[in-house]
């Protein structure tokens, strides 16, 4: 956020880890996992275990949910079919006497919101309302607005202002 004019502009630091990304659909195939939606959404591909591929058909009873992400931290059963936990991550400057507005997201947010959306919306909480919870209660909002028939996904936020100095 430029102090001077209070203007936020979003500046990306990773980028979304999904199963569909070419390099991700590659690791995980080669891993023996699967790619694959089911019919109740099929907007959303998931990281599915092997042994799920024939039972993803109309019936789909499945003894795991799948993953919308292709990084992540504590699946144990989907670190044999891919998954892993490593993001990719950027080096991004800080300017002097500056503040920056950094928001940590599930994908359940940016399933619904863009960067600059979730940046904007998290640098002007109504008073009393913290920016992690504002952004929390936006994409929620969205998401029943995009996908009614669907689950709400997991949304879950973590906002840090950094203010530096000269």
């Amino acid at each position: 956020m430029n102090d001077a004019t209070g203007e936020c502009v979003g500046v990306t630091a990773s980028y979304r880890h999904i199963p569909t990304d070419p390099e991700e659909l590659q690791r995980i195939t080669a891993a023996k996992g699967c790619v694959r939606s089911v019919p109740t959404e099929p907007h959303r591909k998931r990281l599915w275990p092997p042994d799920v591929q024939d039972a993803i058909d109309g019936l789909c009873i499945l003894s795991s949910p799948g993953l919308c992400m292709s990084r992540a931290f504590g699946d144990g059963i989907l670190k044999q079919c891919g998954l892993i936990a490593d993001p990719h991550a950027f080096s991004v400057p800080l300017e002097r006497n500056a503040t920056y507005v950094l928001v940590l997201a599930s994908d359940g947010v940016w399933d619904v919101l863009s960067n600059q959306k979730a940046l904007t919306v998290a640098s002007a909480p109504p008073q009393g309302v913290t920016p992690a919870q504002h952004l929390t209660n936006v994409a929620m909002e969205h998401w029943h607005t995009l996908f009614p028939s669907s689950p709400r996904d997991d949304i879950g936020v973590a906002v840090g202002i950094i203010h530096t100095h000269a």
